[in-house]
């Protein structure tokens, strides 16, 4: 409980929360070339299906875990550690959930979906693995 209580709870939030939005505002950048672009939203219609939305998501959720770890051992304010990942991927589910909630709707909805959960464990994991192991 102790070790609970000494994470730099701050800091992953903010890595989190800064993570998730530039990927939002990237979401809105593509969701408004779509919207204007009928040669883009020819491109994109077939991926709105099943198969190709679960890539994208679980390829979004890669994204935002990998960079997420990146962010972390960018600026080293904190010893990165399996425990420290897990804490990582509590604050970019908590980030998730509030972007889903205040996401405004009709945009591809960057929140807390399996797709992008799953692929935030294995982004988180993946990028973080010398320091779980």
């Amino acid at each position: 409980m102790h070790q609970l209580k000494s994470f730099p709870w701050w800091y992953l939030f903010t890595v989190s929360q800064v993570t998730v939005a530039a990927v939002a505002g990237l979401d809105l950048l593509l969701f408004l070339g779509v919207q204007r672009s009928p040669i883009l939203f020819q491109m994109v219609t077939p991926w709105r299906q099943f198969p190709g939305l679960l890539l994208i998501q679980v390829g979004i959720g890669l994204g935002i875990g990998a960079i997420s770890v990146i962010g972390l051992e960018t600026f080293r304010r904190v010893i990165i550690s399996g425990a420290t990942l897990w804490a990582l991927m509590g604050c970019l589910l908590l980030s998730l959930l509030l972007m889903g909630v205040i996401s405004p709707p009709g945009v591809w909805q960057i929140g807390p979906d399996q797709g992008i959960v799953v692929g935030t464990l294995i982004g988180v994991f993946s990028r973080g693995r010398r320091y779980w192991r």
